[in-house]
């Protein structure tokens, strides 16, 4: 005579492992979408200093160089150029061009090669410089730049754009 064994069995019913498998889904899916928002807002923290930080790079030298030049050549007063050209005291560094290249902010010195003052991971959208010296006074310069991260896949989360206005002085006689 055979006896039912199955009556003291342990074990999981079907229903049990497929609750148990819902619930891990769920609970994977959601620490999956926490984690991916954790990522996008570091991305895009990353991306707007980056950006921050080569507005004020940029800013800084063009203010470094009219600061220390001896007048301004182009734009003439009251005009507006998106090139500047500065003279300067130093004869190899004269004249100083300001231009932006290849979405780039560039400088020449004098003869010197061609330098990047802005990042490869920067583009420039555009840069106006604008000479308010008025009646022989000290050299005065408006400094419009506009910025952005290079976005090649025109992803949402690396777009950052900045658009700085400053004015400057030449430096005194």
């Amino acid at each position: 005579m055979k006896k039912s064994v199955i009556a003291n069995q342990r074990g999981f019913t079907l229903i049990e492992i497929l609750l148990y498998m819902a619930l891990s889904t769920i609970l994977v899916v959601l620490i999956g979408g926490i984690g991916a928002n954790v990522f996008s807002g570091f991305v895009k923290v990353k991306a707007a200093e980056e950006l921050r930080y080569n507005t004020q790079f940029v800013t800084e030298k063009i203010r470094g160089l009219v600061s220390q030049a001896e007048s301004i050549s182009v734009p003439v007063a009251g005009e507006s150029s998106s090139m500047l050209t500065l003279r300067v005291n130093d004869v190899s560094k004269d004249p100083t061009v300001i231009d932006v290249n290849d979405g780039r902010v560039t400088v020449r010195e004098g003869e010197g090669e061609l330098q990047y003052i802005s990042g490869t991971d920067i583009d420039v959208f555009g840069v106006e410089f604008s000479n308010v010296t008025y009646d022989e006074g000290i050299g005065s310069l408006r400094v419009i730049l506009q910025m952005g991260l290079r976005n090649p896949e025109d992803r949402t989360v690396y777009f950052a754009s900045s658009t700085i206005y400053t004015t400057i002085n030449l430096q005194y006689p």
